[in-house]
């Protein structure tokens, strides 16, 4: 039995949830803090463990779930703040926000509060937010394609701010950094008016953004942003103040000298200005990424079947089909597949019989049969992976190379019963082949004795054979490199092999050789497919650790053996097959055009479909993380350095002291070291 246990956010609440079952008696307990379920082997009073103070729940019917497309989150301290006002609501049981594709997950009580609701207390944080997704999946609120719009249009409205705020932020920062010895106080004047529209115009959304966020008792970046900027602005209409005569400053009654010194140097329009520009600069470069982040991520989501047919049962005794969409699909339903048709959802077969291309689930490449679903199964193994992995750095690279490399080269006799072997033709040039089971004249029936001499009657050469099918191999000695059998004994001459193979992918060789050689990563290969197949393969590619013959839940068990010997492992792989070792692994790679389950389960997922961006990811992960470690480093150092000498740590003993057009020129180039460290990593090739 599994319930569904609520409130669990650590493992010191799993320790929990089991300790009260175990005290009802229950032995067989399996608690996951990760995927919010724990189950046991008996059925123990749920009051129990509600009494931990935990929520559990078995398949409740009025519990709903729905998706909200969030526009607005800005930064890390979003998401809290939105789980903790949308918790606050009766009936809401769970909150998931997803930063990156601007998307908030709610599981509530549908007899209590509604997606409207929801989307409305959204709104009154200051996000805008509509229902994209209901309980089964089914988009409402007009397909990816208008948030893809949407995005768009806010990339754009971010670079028509940023490019505005820089042309009037630049005429004040370069009117801050001349010397003016006359006029200081019309320059400052008119940094004012340039400073102004940037400030409240540009500006207008941080100040909307904290006044949202400090309502509900809770400070994001809009408010460092409007508070920083504000003193700055606010101080420096000060500073022209006291500099008037309305402050009693010097004046027009004061010399033009008198007049600079007052304002010249005082005044911090620029900074305002400058900062609010490259905040701008940064939220156009965030939108642009994430919009790119979240296209990548539906065209992988898409991967799985969008419609299927159900067979519904009349009262007559007849049958109609119905298309619906899958995401719609409940227990019960009867599903037709159709030849060619991808299986929408896991199931057991009712009618019929068919074969199924199981290459991504089995790594098998033969088509075969299947009685029981697997893919669930798997799916429950990958989430109870993911419960208990970590983090480490990758050294040691596992390679799934039987779906990887083509899904195994192993070449695949069609089979027959051995009695009734099928008639082969096999042409050669002008030279017929016609083999048959049994072999001899004799042994054709009058059918295939006309066919041969009407062949012969044609100039062809007739040649009977006979044929191995089924159990035995039919192979030349030259074909050992294909890992298959020679031969039988007395079988007489090999005079030809009808097989089918997949190819080696181009550059799954250098790609081995590239991670072993260049980046210092030891490869192995886990395959479902046989021994001898496995380690021809392995041969061609260069790879000298194999396992062959392994099964889906046997692969999760050698990558954790591996994890258990000291190794930081990461498993590449595209099939279902490969999911529970992609939990498993400390660092997950999935290909992008492989299975749906096996790209929810990756860490990383590989647009495209070529094996050369395996090593890519690793080289530019490494490129990454050393350009992270430059961007602390320029951040800190003009920070680090820079605060202490503004806060007059040097001038007891040096009399020196930051000016304020100094400092503004550090703010600016730690940010722009940082913006360009980054975009350095475009140049990446």
């Amino acid at each position: 039995v599994e319930l569904r246990v609520e409130g669990m956010t650590c493992a010191a609440c799993a320790s929990r949830v089991a300790k009260a079952l175990r005290s009802l008696g229950v032995d067989d307990i399996s608690v996951n803090c990760v995927t919010d379920q724990a189950g046991y082997a008996s059925s123990p009073d749920t009051a129990r463990v509600e009494a931990e103070g935990e929520k559990a729940a078995s398949d409740d019917p009025h519990v709903a779930k729905t998706t909200l497309a969030t526009k607005g989150m800005i930064c890390p301290s979003c998401p809290p703040r939105i789980q903790r006002a949308l918790k606050r609501l009766d009936g809401v049981r769970d909150v998931t926000v997803f930063l990156v594709l601007d998307a908030v997950e709610v599981l509530y009580d549908a007899r209590i509060v509604g997606p409207r609701l929801l989307a409305h207390r959204l709104s009154q944080l200051g996000y805008d937010a509509s229902v994209q997704a209901d309980d089964d999946g089914v988009d409402v609120a007009g397909e990816e394609r208008a948030r893809k719009l949407a995005r768009v249009a806010e990339v754009r409205a971010f670079r028509r701010r940023a490019a505005v705020a820089f042309a009037l932020a630049a005429p004040v920062f370069v009117v801050m950094m001349l010397v003016i010895p006359y006029g200081a106080r019309d320059a400052a004047l008119g940094s004012l008016l340039l400073a102004t529209p940037v400030q409240f115009v540009l500006g207008f959304r941080f100040y909307v953004g904290a006044f949202n966020s400090l309502r509900y008792g809770t400070a994001n970046m809009d408010v460092l942003v409007a508070l920083g900027t504000s003193a700055a602005y606010f101080y420096s209409i000060y500073v022209l103040y006291e500099c008037s005569d309305g402050g009693g400053g010097h004046g027009h009654h004061g010399s033009h000298a008198d007049d600079a010194d007052c304002v010249s140097g005082h005044h911090f329009f620029e900074t305002s200005s400058v900062l609010i520009a490259f905040v701008l600069l940064g939220k156009f470069m965030e939108a642009k990424a994430k919009g790119r982040t979240s296209e990548a991520l539906q065209a992988l989501l898409s991967l799985q079947p969008k419609m299927a047919t159900v067979s519904h049962t009349m009262d007559d005794g007849g049958d109609y089909e119905e298309v619906v969409d899958a995401g719609s699909l409940s227990r019960g339903d009867v599903v037709k597949i159709k030849p060619g048709e991808a299986v929408p959802a896991d199931g057991a077969v009712v009618s019929g019989e068919s074969n199924c291309d199981e290459s991504m689930l089995t790594g098998e490449s033969m088509p075969g049969g299947s009685e029981h679903p697997l893919a669930s199964a798997l799916v429950a193994t990958a989430a109870e992976a993911r419960g208990r992995r970590g983090w480490r750095g990758p050294r040691f690279r596992v390679v799934a190379f039987d779906a990887l490399v083509g899904r195994g080269v192993s070449a695949a006799l069609r089979r027959a019963d051995d009695a009734a072997a099928p008639e082969l033709v096999l042409h050669v040039g002008t030279r017929d082949l016609v083999a048959a089971a049994g072999g001899g004249r004799g042994a054709l029936g009058p059918e295939r004795d006309a066919r041969a001499k009407a062949l012969e009657a044609d100039g062809a050469t007739v040649v009977f054979v006979h044929a191995a099918v089924g159990g035995r191999r039919l192979v030349a000695d030259d074909f050992k490199a294909t890992a298959k059998k020679p031969p039988p004994a007395g079988s007489g001459d090999v005079v030809g092999m009808i097989g089918v193979a997949d190819i080696i992918r181009d550059e799954a060789a250098r790609v081995v050789s590239h991670l072993q050689s260049n980046l210092g990563i030891e490869v192995w290969m886990l395959t479902g497919d046989n021994e001898r197949t496995a380690q021809a393969i392995a041969r061609q590619c260069g790879i000298s650790r194999v396992l062959a013959k392994v099964r889906p839940d046997d692969k999760a068990r050698n990558v954790t053996s591996l994890m258990d010997q000291g190794h930081v492992v990461a498993m590449v792989g595209d099939g279902v097959n490969d999911s529970p070792a992609l939990a498993a692994a400390d660092l997950g790679v999935a290909i992008g055009a492989g299975a749906q389950i096996a790209v929810e389960t990756a860490d990383v997922v590989l647009i495209r479909s070529v094996l050369d961006d395996v090593a890519t990811a690793i080289e530019v992960s490494r490129a990454t993380f050393g350009r992270i470690k430059a961007n602390l480093f320029f951040s800190l150092a003009f920070n680090g350095l820079g605060i202490p000498i503004a806060a007059g740590a040097l001038y007891p003993f040096l009399e020196v002291r930051l000016p304020p057009e100094v400092a503004a020129l550090a703010m600016v180039l730690s940010s722009v070291s940082v913006v360009a460290s980054s975009l350095s990593l475009r140049s990446y090739k």
